[in-house]
């Protein structure tokens, strides 16, 4: 986006999908490529306080491209 009548802008790329436990509990991006020691410990500890979600993460099984999770995500929501 480029802001204040900008010829050039600055990006980052995020993450492209993120877990929670609702729509109001804290972001936990899920990773992609580089999966840094902070995001593993992030991700280690949702999943051990979330043991309801275990079949999703089986499916998830990290293969983080988010069409992949997107596709566990529909068959995890079809099996509650």
């Amino acid at each position: 986006m480029l802001r204040d009548n900008s010829e050039i802008g600055a990006f980052k790329i995020g993450y492209y999908c993120y877990i929670s436990k609702s729509i109001d509990s804290e972001l936990i991006p899920m990773p992609q490529g580089q999966f840094n020691s902070d995001l593993r410990k992030k991700v280690t500890k949702f999943k051990e306080e979330n043991p309801e979600y275990k079949e999703l993460f089986d499916c998830i099984d990290n293969n983080y491209n988010y069409l992949s999770v997107r596709s566990c995500v529909v068959k995890f929501e079809k099996s509650e």
